[in-house]
């Protein structure tokens, strides 16, 4: 699976979001956070994936 998440100076003043999109990692993980269960097709494994991008997106911005 290609990475899913990018940064853009132009969108979102350049926080990590989905790629094709203007959704934030930040704005995700604050769903998530708020007890927002996520409803992915794919398998375990492609889930998991993306929820470890997330996460190292998320890292890098602390």
């Amino acid at each position: 699976m290609e990475n899913r998440i990018t940064f853009n100076p132009n969108i979102l003043q350049g926080k990590p979001i989905i790629k094709g999109t203007r959704i934030s990692v930040e704005f995700i993980l604050e769903l998530l956070a708020s007890g927002m269960r996520p409803e992915v097709s794919g398998t375990r494994k492609d889930r998991t994936r993306i929820l470890w991008n997330l996460r190292g997106a998320k890292d890098g911005l602390l």
